[in-house]
């Protein structure tokens, strides 16, 4: 599951590698704007991907993706509005979907100051905190990060339990 589509390409690299993981895999894409038109001609798209217009916070839209993705393995990447509170709720949402030993992924957690400045006063990296605070069933996997380099620092986040463990 991804948030935040754009054009389409992220989506279409995800199809790619879970092709070759997994033959009977999809990837559920959501945005706020289609932006899609060029990605949808590819066959691989058609395929594939599954384009979920409208806000990845909107119960709908939440409650669409459970109902695709219930009795499945399920890694979600969120990659959409970057500021706290937004993070926050998708994370909130989207985590009890997650299959436990897969990922829910938080991108962009460099903004806020951390080390790249902007103007939010607080986003990704704030919301992994506040997640964390109060959700044991996730914990950062900074072996994720062993290249040195990465936009999602703590931002691999294992469900290492089902929900309600500790």
């Amino acid at each position: 599951v991804e948030a935040g589509t754009k054009n389409g390409g992220s989506a279409l690299i995800w199809a790619m590698i879970m092709r070759e993981v997994n033959p009977n895999s999809r990837v559920i894409t959501i945005d706020i704007v289609d932006k899609t038109a060029k990605a949808r001609e590819l066959p691989l798209f058609k395929e594939r991907v599954d384009f979920l217009l409208g806000s990845s916070t909107d119960p709908k839209i939440v409650d669409e993706v459970r109902r695709r993705v219930a009795g499945k393995s399920v890694l979600v990447l969120l990659d959409s509005d970057h500021s706290r509170r937004h993070v926050l709720a998708e994370m909130q949402a989207y985590a009890p979907i997650v299959t436990p030993g897969s990922y829910l992924i938080v991108q962009d957690g460099i903004l806020s100051g951390h080390p790249v400045k902007d103007e939010m006063a607080g986003g990704p990296w704030e919301a992994i905190d506040e997640f964390l605070a109060v959700n044991r069933e996730f914990q950062p996997d900074r072996e994720r990060e062993r290249l040195m380099f990465t936009y999602c620092p703590r931002g691999y986040l294992k469900r290492i339990s089902p929900s309600g463990g500790h």
